[in-house]
């Protein structure tokens, strides 16, 4: 009897050394489907959605977003404005320690050295753009200026000043966002280039840590405790986070009826179902869908190829037939999207993403007489296996195969097959989305950069680049002239067509309660949820 005693008792230890959790607290752990495997968890770096959900709870900014969509004080205790809003004084907590076993005080340098990490072009960071408002930021990252000329200083281990491009209001609601977490330099150099790579190689400040080092079980899931080092004032509501990593998985709304998981991004074609079921709904109208062609294949490197299919749209009833929670889309950027606090659309005008276009049966001959070629090859559209897009794509063919004496078709598929083909660059023509992360117009023109890894297109243009460039070396409304150049340029040359802006919505099961979620795929914030027996 004694040794079975002993037996449990050291099982019971070992369950609170693994840090098992205790069937109450079981009930307080959020489950939450990430979908893909996080490249990184490197604030600095990642710039997937996935990375990012987990970073924005295992790390904490000056800055947060509550879940009224108020800012409030996170590192930062308080702050202040001064010279027009072109000059932020933060004035961190000193209590905040980062989890390790010494509780090293998080200080102003982790945020001095985690801003020039992002905007150092040795770094190559997708999120640079980011930071771009900051004082000399763009010059920094285009090679023009040293990092040490970076608009940011350390006024004493707990002030940090931030010197801005122009008047921005609101740039503290920018330094909630990943990449504006913090970063202590000794540790990162220490971990010899393998930061953000595994459990063992991160070290966070957040309301939620990892629960053990082995708690990043690549391509399966990734399990979060509410962090014992934390001590500010946003401290985590339940007892941790389960995100499970199932590229499979494709009915969140079923995932939140069953209980399986507890807040999920609605597949477009279950938000009526999801309406109805009256679950607590967030939407963001982030999203613009569009043709594209990808120019290394076959004829459709000829621009009067392109234009001349387009041509043949029927554009009304491309738009009088889309999906709900889908509107026409007469611009490549959607009405959401903003530059220093104003309206990017309301600076820029409309009528940029659409160019009027001639004759289709002219256009086309000449484009097959340039390429030495009778008649279009046989086409394939690829798009999302759902519904909302098939209809969009099926009314594009039938329109198409009215006009030519040729066959084009759809192949529909799952979500890691038609990313695949994308980025691998093994389709003719697809409806694909298009994206402001972290409310960037640059972000959007970037998928078409000549040598972004991400660049579907396969468009290879020293014009359109140096449109690009210009837009980064002027920040803010600088900027507006060189974003409508370079929707004119996509329009004109028929590399993208807007066809649809698409409404995201997110949801949460009846008994959770105050999930954050950010617009343009910025992050889902689980510090104040509270979930509670159903």
């Amino acid at each position: 009897m004694r040794k079975v005693l002993s037996l449990v008792l050291v099982v019971t230890i070992l369950l609170s050394l693994c840090g098992c959790s205790s069937d109450d607290e079981s009930k307080e752990i959020i489950n939450y489907n990430l979908g893909a495997e996080p490249t990184s968890l490197d604030p600095q770096i990642a710039s997937d959605t996935s990375a990012k959900i987990v970073i924005m709870n295992i790390f904490e900014g000056l800055t947060k977003i509550d879940k009224d969509d108020n800012v409030i004080p996170a590192m930062a205790a308080s702050w202040e404005s001064e010279n027009n809003n072109t000059v932020f004084t933060f004035k961190l907590r000193e209590d905040a320690v980062w989890a390790d076993k010494t509780k090293t005080p998080v200080t102003a340098k982790d945020f001095l050295f985690a801003f020039k990490r992002v905007v150092d072009p040795k770094t190559n960071s997708a999120l640079a753009q980011t930071l771009f408002c900051i004082k000399n930021a763009s010059q920094i990252n285009n090679k023009q200026l040293s990092i040490e000329h970076l608009g940011v200083q350390c006024i004493d281990d707990y002030t940090l000043r931030i010197e801005l491009e122009y008047p921005y209001e609101n740039f503290p609601r920018l330094m909630a966002s990943t990449a504006a977490m913090p970063c202590n330099e000794e540790f990162f150099l220490k971990s010899s280039g393998q930061y953000g790579l595994e459990g063992n190689m991160l070290l966070s400040n957040g309301s939620f840590s990892l629960t053990n080092v082995y708690s990043w079980d690549h391509n399966k899931s990734i399990s979060l405790s509410k962090s014992s080092y934390y001590t500010g004032p946003n401290e985590a509501g339940c007892a941790g986070i389960k995100f499970t990593i199932d590229t499979y998985y494709t009915n969140n709304l079923m995932g939140i009826k069953n209980q399986s998981i507890d807040a999920a991004l609605i597949e477009p074609e279950n938000v009526e179902a999801a309406k109805n079921e009256k679950m607590s709904l967030t939407s963001f109208k982030d999203t613009t869908w569009g043709l594209c062609f990808n120019l290394d294949k076959e004829c459709f490197k000829n621009q009067n190829i392109r234009l001349g299919i387009l041509s043949v749209l029927d554009r009304d009833s491309l738009v009088n037939n889309l999906p709900q929670s889908f509107e026409a889309a007469n611009d490549i950027v959607m009405e959401s999207v903003s530059i220093a606090d104003k309206s990017y659309r309301e600076l820029a005008g409309h009528g940029y993403g659409l160019v009027k276009r001639g004759d289709y049966r002219e256009l086309v001959s000449a484009g097959l007489a340039e390429e030495n070629l009778d008649q279009l090859p046989k086409t394939t559209i690829i798009c999302l296996n759902s519904p909302v897009y098939t209809t969009i794509v099926s009314n594009i063919i039938e329109q198409i195969n009215k006009n030519f004496n040729v066959f084009f078709n759809m192949e529909a598929l799952d979500e890691d097959q038609f990313y695949s083909k994308l980025y691998s660059k093994t389709y003719q023509m697809a409806l694909i989305p298009l994206s402001a992360a972290n409310n960037s117009v640059y972000d959007m023109f970037l998928s078409f950069k000549s040598d972004n890894k991400s660049n579907i297109s396969g468009l290879k243009s020293a014009e359109f680049d140096n449109i690009l460039k210009n837009i980064s070396l002027n920040p803010g409304t600088n900027s507006v002239p060189y974003c409508i150049e370079a929707e004119k340029y996509l329009s004109s040359n028929a590399i993208f067509y807007p066809i649809s802006y698409q409404e995201s919505f997110y949801a949460q099961a009846n008994n959770v309660k105050d999930v954050v979620f950010y617009p343009f795929n910025s992050g889902v914030d689980f510090t104040f949820c509270r979930k509670n027996e159903k």
